[in-house]
């Protein structure tokens, strides 16, 4: 009678003749937690409150602290657009949902419509 060998696995280790067990894999835990909290901390400096489009707030100020986050953070054009967008709140977001379509497409065209608008 010939012996029947159990199926062999990568993650599988004898034990003995008849038993196998899952050989345990530690998984690398290591996170970059100093830096990327390093990195919140600076965007948070960078760019701090969203802009809601109340007369109390500085609309130039604003504008230049976006401005300056880009490019701190080498930004393409369609992340420059998307931030933008996520950075207006209330006033500032209806503001931003009425505007037509050919001004939302591009970030410089959003930049001018903002500036018409706000500053």
């Amino acid at each position: 009678m010939q012996e029947h060998e159990p199926p062999q696995a990568d993650n599988l280790v004898p034990e003995d003749d008849n038993v196998f067990h899952p050989q345990i894999q530690v998984p690398n835990l290591q996170f970059p937690g100093p830096q990327l909290r390093l990195n919140m901390i600076e965007d948070q400096t960078l760019l701090r409150d969203p802009f809601s489009g109340s007369s109390k707030e500085d609309e130039t100020e604003f504008w230049r602290r976006l401005e300056t986050y880009l490019e701190n953070k080498e930004s393409d054009n369609n992340d420059k657009l998307r931030l933008a967008k996520a950075m207006l709140i209330l006033t500032a977001r209806g503001w931003l949902k009425n505007l037509q379509e050919e001004c939302r497409g591009s970030f410089s065209h959003h930049q001018l419509a903002f500036a018409e608008k706000f500053i």
